[in-house]
Formats: structure tokens, sequence, C-alpha cells
């Protein structure tokens, strides 16, 4: 991302923090969010509702084909109960 001479508008992400140990999950992230606050968009996907829940301003949910928006204005418990057991 920073450092790059490419300046994508739009990245897409898979899993992006699996993997990685604590510290370069916290760097990953505040890189993440600085570059979402300079106009860009992050797509990413996860199976982690505590990433979802951190990182996300909107969350789609894909289940049996379709897909589901939640906008992220509930706690991680609710989102959890949420994607758990109303979907």
């Amino acid at each position: 991302m920073e450092g790059s001479s490419l300046k994508p508008k739009v990245l897409l992400l898979d899993e992006p923090l699996v993997s990685l140990d604590p510290i370069n999950i916290a760097e990953t992230y505040k890189k993440l969010v600085s570059y979402a606050r300079r106009g860009n968009i992050v797509l990413l996907s996860t199976h982690m509702i505590p990433i979802a829940h951190k990182l996300a301003d909107e969350i789609l949910l894909l289940k049996n084909g379709k897909i589901h928006q939640v906008a992220n204005q509930y706690s991680e418990s609710e989102l959890e109960h949420y994607v758990l057991n109303q979907i």
C-alpha cells in the first residue's frame, strides 16, 4: 500500500489478517484504516466476526447464495448473535 507506486482506489483482500502475529495484525489494521480514511475502499473477506466488527462500516453476509447487508451499528456480541441466529 504505502510506498507503492500503485494507488488503487479499491483493495480487495481475502483474509488479510490470518496467520499474522499480533504486532503485524495491529500494523495492518492501522494501514487499512488509514487507507480507507483517505477516500479509498477496502473490501475484505473474513470468517472472523471480531475482525469484521472492528474494521467494517458495512458487512455483507453470504448464506445459501444470498447476500445480506448489515450496517455495523451493533456491538460485537449483537453482531455475532445476528450472524449465528438471524440469517
